[in-house]
């Protein structure tokens, strides 16, 4: 097994006990005043479950549920910006089509996995996915420079290795950053 592999599972084991710790799980929580959290429970799951694929071949969630997670998790940031955006910057709307078109265009046969990996990938949507994202942090108007700088890092991050893991580089990285953002909090 390779050690960042074993280096992310550890991430992910404590940034699971942090996550659990500071949550609160009920409906209102998830609802409709706070959709962040909705999007950091669904980068959770999708985690949790990219690493039982990355063991155990299931074909419900090679198939089935880790494309579905990935779906909504670019769905999710309409969401998000309809609820925090106030829109001053009125290139955000170019992102937003940009996401819509991701939705549009998004096939759940081009993102079945075997042991987390890709399989029959569609690199062209990722490599649009990848812009698109990145407009879609530069131009929201809520974020922060620091936090927009870090969110640019994770996107190119996953690009180091080879095109096929991007979203098992993506999704431990997100949990990494989270765990580092919230543990003293």
């Amino acid at each position: 097994m390779d050690t960042i592999i074993i280096f992310y599972l550890i991430v992910f084991f404590f940034s699971s006990i942090v996550y659990v710790s500071k949550t609160d799980f009920t409906f209102y929580s998830y609802g409709i005043e706070k959709p962040l959290y909705l999007k950091y429970f669904l980068i959770w799951i999708s985690t949790l479950c990219i690493t039982y694929s990355l063991f155990i071949t299931n074909n419900i969630i090679n198939k089935y549920v880790l494309p579905i997670l990935l779906f909504l998790n670019v769905g999710i940031l309409l969401f998000i910006s309809i609820k925090n955006d106030d829109f001053s910057n009125k290139l955000h709307y170019i992102s937003l089509i940009g996401i819509i078109y991701l939705l549009i265009t998004f096939s759940n046969d081009k993102f079945k996995t075997i042991n987390g990996k890709l399989i029959n990938i569609d690199k062209k949507w990722i490599y649009i996915y990848i812009p698109i994202l990145l407009s879609w942090f530069v131009t929201s108007s809520y974020i922060t420079l620091q936090s927009k700088l870090i969110c640019i890092a994770l996107i190119l991050y996953p690009l180091l290795y080879p095109i096929e893991e991007y979203f098992i580089h993506r999704l431990f990285s997100l949990v990494g950053v989270y765990l580092i953002l919230n543990y003293n909090e």
